[in-house]
């Protein structure tokens, strides 16, 4: 009984248990891409639209720049931006905003307005329960967890 129990013992001390909690995303890092798109469904940043990706500005709900990473696109018209202001601890189960003023040139400004909401789970991770995107006030998307392609057509 006693050689059962120590080869049962050997045995079960290989068995490897994985951790759920391991390596799990936290939702606050987050950047959702905002693909903007012509009306003919290709980036709004190709030659003879008269946009240009370089002159792109974004500033946030109190004035001040956000910078864009340049060399992380993965489509030419795509502008990612933070979710969640650096620094911040989020609040959780509570609706939160941040709008943007999106400048493509001088004379051609747009709103960008996110909504979402944090939560935690048993992991202690923050999770995104919902985000609503809207642009120029139209609702543009309606989603949940880490989709982040944002795709906005503007005629």
């Amino acid at each position: 009984m006693k050689l059962y129990l120590l080869a049962l013992s050997v045995a079960l001390s290989g068995c490897i248990v994985e951790d759920p909690c391991e390596d799990k995303p936290d939702a606050v890092g987050l950047r959702p891409r905002l693909r903007l798109l012509s009306a003919s469904s290709t980036s709004l940043f190709f030659r003879g639209t008269g946009y240009f990706r370089d002159s792109v500005r974004l500033l946030d709900e109190q004035g001040r720049r956000v910078d864009l990473p340049v060399d992380q696109y993965d489509e030419p018209s795509d502008i990612p931006f933070a979710l969640h202001g650096q620094g911040k601890e989020p609040v959780l189960y509570t609706l939160l905003t941040r709008q943007y003023i999106v400048y493509l040139k001088k004379t051609d400004q747009d709103t960008l307005r996110v909504e979402y909401q944090f939560s935690k789970d048993d992991c202690g991770t923050r999770n995104l329960d919902a985000m609503w995107v809207f642009y120029n006030n139209k609702k543009v998307f309606d989603g949940f967890l880490y989709q982040t392609d944002i795709v906005v057509k503007k005629p």
